[in-house]
């Protein structure tokens, strides 16, 4: 946000000023269509605010669609790129989008986990994931 954001790392690097997440989504039925996400530090020591560089998702709610979209240089604890708390009966749809360049401990592209007894759907299509990094070697999509 300063224009001074360094190499994408876990500490340091001129991105102090990027903590948290650069898009906090609190609607049902969010679509982002066309959206370019680069940046975030989502690496706070405790709490959510150590997951979801790029977008932040919590399981009170539900359907998100990521259509068309590049994130690019996110880091965090868990998703670097997009972290998804799903519900029971949620979903997450991602097409046509670009994960490049993100850094997580756990899952650097995307990160979805459930909430006790949840079932949700996940669906990935069309889309590239390539160049992004764990921190200790975990799968990473």
């Amino acid at each position: 946000l300063n224009g001074n954001d360094g190499i994408t790392s876990f500490s340091g690097n001129g991105r102090d000023e990027n903590l948290y997440h650069i898009i906090e989504v609190n609607s049902e039925n969010v679509t982002f269509n066309g959206v370019v996400v680069s940046g975030g530090q989502a690496t706070a020591s405790s709490g959510d605010d150590r997951f979801g560089g790029g977008i932040f998702k919590d399981s009170n709610v539900l359907n998100l669609t990521i259509a068309n979209c590049t994130f690019t240089d996110n880091v965090a604890i868990g998703g670097g790129a997009v972290f998804n708390r799903s519900g029971n009966g949620d979903s997450v749809t991602i097409l046509n989008s670009t994960f490049k360049n993100n850094l997580g401990t756990y899952a650097a592209g995307l990160y979805v986990i459930n909430e006790a007894s949840a079932t949700n759907a996940v669906s990935v299509s069309n889309s590239l994931f390539y160049n992004n990094t764990t921190k200790n070697n975990n799968i990473c999509l």
